[in-house]
């Protein structure tokens, strides 16, 4: 995660907060959140402990959501967990995209 969101600039290695081991950049807090992909919503420069404080893992969480809305269409719980699953297992299992 840490060298994907490196790449398309999610994260910058000039900022001091975004060195060191990419375990930090794993899933963090209360809202289950990748620190490499959701450190954007916060700042450009924020340590990924950030999100291991539950009101910045809420802003955080709740910015991301919006995002996905504005730019996939996901504006829904159950939109966002498709997306998150992808329409490609959804369809495998036998269950209608609608229905999760």
């Amino acid at each position: 995660m840490y060298n994907n969101a490196t790449r398309v600039g999610w994260l910058n290695p000039q900022c001091p907060f975004h060195r060191g081991s990419p375990g930090r950049f794993s899933t963090r807090g209360v809202h289950g959140l990748s620190a490499a992909y959701s450190l954007r919503f916060l700042g450009s420069c924020v340590p990924p402990e950030a999100l291991d404080v539950p009101l910045l893992s809420a802003i955080a969480a709740a910015r991301r959501a919006m995002s996905q809305c504005r730019r996939h269409g996901a504006c829904s719980a159950g939109a966002r967990h498709r997306m998150w699953i992808g329409l490609g297992r959804v369809a495998k299992s036998g269950r209608s995209a609608k229905a999760i």
